[in-house]
């Protein structure tokens, strides 16, 4: 069942639709990003959301081992579900599961916000050629991003294949709860950051949503991918641009 989070006054014109638990995590800390992004002086300013918080769609990270069918069966139900509850336009913040977003989308009439869009959109405002990409062995195996990449004329820089992997132990070990500013994910994901800097990139793209809790500052500009989808939610609903830190 979808949980309804935020006032219905007249001024409400939206009611965002979030997919989920994708993982639990993420999903709060994208709400906390809509909340704190949102022009509010009161309960009535902030923006209403009908979430379904489903941490039960099968794992998509660690491809390409996963059920696309069953994955994308879920991303449908809750896409239709939260449709049919009254929401005004979808989003979704986890950027690998864009993938497998298609079925839903073909069977929803509301808009759907996507986390990659947004988040490239706010690439293209920084002075970077060299894009230093965090992402899962899904969503690269995919090439959500390196493709629009390489359109727009920017090189993406990879870790080498056992960062990757450390890359991966880190997002499901914040996943499992180790978080936190002096935790051993903030300290590796840190020195995977550092580690893209070194082999060029002037900017990163956080494109896992798990990674900005832990990942909250680099020596180059970062595009945190759940930021993003927040200030276009918030820009979408309240209709007027969300500036960058």
């Amino acid at each position: 069942m979808a949980l309804a989070i935020g006032g219905y006054g007249t001024a409400m014109y939206h009611r965002v639709g979030v997919l989920g638990g994708l993982g639990p995590g993420a999903t709060l800390e994208f709400i906390a990003e809509v909340m704190a992004w949102t022009p509010a002086y009161r309960d009535q300013d902030h923006i209403a959301m009908l979430v379904d918080h489903n941490p039960a769609v099968p794992q998509r990270q660690a491809g390409p081992d996963h059920d696309e069918a069953a994955i994308r069966a879920a991303l449908r139900a809750m896409a239709t579900g939260l449709e049919a509850a009254g929401a005004t336009f979808l989003v979704m913040p986890c950027n690998t599961a864009h993938a497998f977003v298609d079925e839903a989308l073909a069977a929803i009439s509301v808009p759907f916000l996507s986390i990659v869009e947004a988040t490239l959109a706010e690439l293209a405002e920084l002075p970077a050629t060299q894009i230093g990409v965090l992402a899962t062995d899904a969503c690269i195996g995919s090439a959500l991003y390196h493709d629009a990449l390489r359109e727009r004329g920017l090189q993406a820089v990879d870790l080498g294949s056992d960062s990757q992997k450390r890359l991966m132990d880190t997002i499901f070990a914040i996943k499992a709860g180790v978080v936190g500013a002096s935790s051993s994910s903030a300290r590796n994901m840190q020195a995977l950051a550092e580690e893209l800097v070194d082999a060029g990139a002037q900017a990163l793209l956080i494109a896992c949503t798990e990674i900005p809790m832990v990942l909250k500052e680099a020596t180059v500009p970062m595009v945190n991918s759940t930021q993003a989808l927040a200030r276009a939610t918030v820009q979408r609903v309240k209709g007027r641009a969300v500036g960058r830190n």
